[in-house]
Protein backbone atom coordinates (compact mmCIF):
# COMPACT_ATOMS: atom_id res chain seq x y z
CA UNK A 1 0.00 0.00 0.00
CA UNK A 2 1.40 3.33 -1.01
CA UNK A 3 1.37 6.28 1.37
CA UNK A 4 1.20 8.92 -1.37
CA UNK A 5 -1.69 8.75 -3.85
CA UNK A 6 -0.53 8.50 -7.46
CA UNK A 7 -2.33 11.70 -8.52
CA UNK A 8 -0.09 13.92 -6.37
CA UNK A 9 2.89 15.39 -8.23
CA UNK A 10 6.18 15.23 -6.33
CA UNK A 11 9.39 17.08 -6.99
CA UNK A 12 12.70 15.28 -7.35
CA UNK A 13 13.74 16.17 -3.80
CA UNK A 14 10.44 14.95 -2.38
CA UNK A 15 10.79 11.65 -4.21
CA UNK A 16 14.30 11.15 -2.80
CA UNK A 17 13.04 11.91 0.73
CA UNK A 18 10.14 9.49 0.28
CA UNK A 19 12.48 6.75 -0.95
CA UNK A 20 14.82 7.31 2.00
CA UNK A 21 11.84 7.17 4.36
CA UNK A 22 10.68 3.87 2.85
CA UNK A 23 14.20 2.41 3.10
CA UNK A 24 14.47 3.48 6.75
CA UNK A 25 11.13 1.84 7.57
CA UNK A 26 12.19 -1.37 5.81
CA UNK A 27 15.48 -1.43 7.76
CA UNK A 28 13.66 -0.86 11.06
CA UNK A 29 11.23 -3.69 10.33
CA UNK A 30 14.10 -6.00 9.38
CA UNK A 31 15.97 -5.06 12.57
CA UNK A 32 12.83 -5.68 14.68
CA UNK A 33 12.42 -9.14 13.10
CA UNK A 34 16.05 -9.94 13.92
CA UNK A 35 15.60 -8.82 17.54
CA UNK A 36 12.39 -10.88 17.87
CA UNK A 37 14.12 -14.00 16.50
CA UNK A 38 17.07 -13.54 18.88
CA UNK A 39 14.73 -13.15 21.86
CA UNK A 40 12.86 -16.32 20.90
CA UNK A 41 16.15 -18.22 20.53
CA UNK A 42 17.30 -17.01 23.97
CA UNK A 43 14.02 -18.10 25.54
CA UNK A 44 14.26 -21.56 23.96
CA UNK A 45 17.86 -21.93 25.20
CA UNK A 46 16.83 -20.88 28.74
CA UNK A 47 13.92 -23.33 28.79
CA UNK A 48 16.15 -26.13 27.48
CA UNK A 49 18.76 -25.46 30.17
CA UNK A 50 16.05 -25.34 32.84
CA UNK A 51 14.64 -28.69 31.66
CA UNK A 52 18.13 -30.21 31.61
CA UNK A 53 18.82 -28.97 35.16
CA UNK A 54 15.49 -30.36 36.32
CA UNK A 55 16.27 -33.80 34.90
CA UNK A 56 19.76 -33.82 36.41
CA UNK A 57 18.48 -32.86 39.83
CA UNK A 58 15.68 -35.42 39.63
CA UNK A 59 18.13 -38.19 38.68
CA UNK A 60 20.39 -37.23 41.55
CA UNK A 61 17.46 -37.30 43.99
CA UNK A 62 16.33 -40.68 42.64
CA UNK A 63 19.77 -42.15 43.15
CA UNK A 64 19.96 -40.92 46.74
CA UNK A 65 16.41 -41.25 48.03
CA UNK A 66 14.68 -43.99 46.03
CA UNK A 67 13.13 -46.58 48.43
CA UNK A 68 15.03 -49.41 46.72
CA UNK A 69 18.34 -47.67 47.47
CA UNK A 70 17.65 -45.90 50.76
CA UNK A 71 15.51 -47.88 53.22
CA UNK A 72 14.80 -45.06 55.69
CA UNK A 73 11.24 -43.78 56.13
CA UNK A 74 12.44 -40.22 55.63
CA UNK A 75 13.93 -41.09 52.25
CA UNK A 76 10.60 -42.49 51.07
CA UNK A 77 8.79 -39.27 52.09
CA UNK A 78 11.45 -37.16 50.42
CA UNK A 79 11.15 -39.15 47.19
CA UNK A 80 7.38 -38.64 47.15
CA UNK A 81 7.89 -34.89 47.50
CA UNK A 82 10.57 -34.92 44.79
CA UNK A 83 8.16 -36.71 42.43
CA UNK A 84 5.47 -34.16 43.22
CA UNK A 85 7.80 -31.23 42.48
CA UNK A 86 9.11 -32.93 39.32
CA UNK A 87 5.58 -33.21 37.95
CA UNK A 88 5.17 -29.47 38.55
CA UNK A 89 8.60 -28.83 36.97
CA UNK A 90 9.68 -26.93 40.08
CA UNK A 91 13.39 -27.65 40.20
CA UNK A 92 14.13 -24.98 42.81
CA UNK A 93 11.94 -26.83 45.31
CA UNK A 94 13.59 -30.15 44.48
CA UNK A 95 17.03 -28.64 44.96
CA UNK A 96 16.14 -27.02 48.29
CA UNK A 97 14.45 -30.24 49.45
CA UNK A 98 17.58 -32.21 48.62
CA UNK A 99 19.78 -29.69 50.42
CA UNK A 100 17.63 -29.97 53.55
CA UNK A 101 17.43 -33.76 53.28
CA UNK A 102 21.19 -34.11 53.00
CA UNK A 103 21.50 -32.88 56.56
CA UNK A 104 18.69 -35.05 57.96
CA UNK A 105 19.18 -38.42 56.21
Amino acid sequence: MDIIPSKIKLTGGQIIILQAYRMAIAELLEYQDKIDKENIERKVIRETKKEKNLKEIYREASKRFHPDVNKSVTAEKIMKQVNHFYEKKDYHSIKSLMDKATHTV
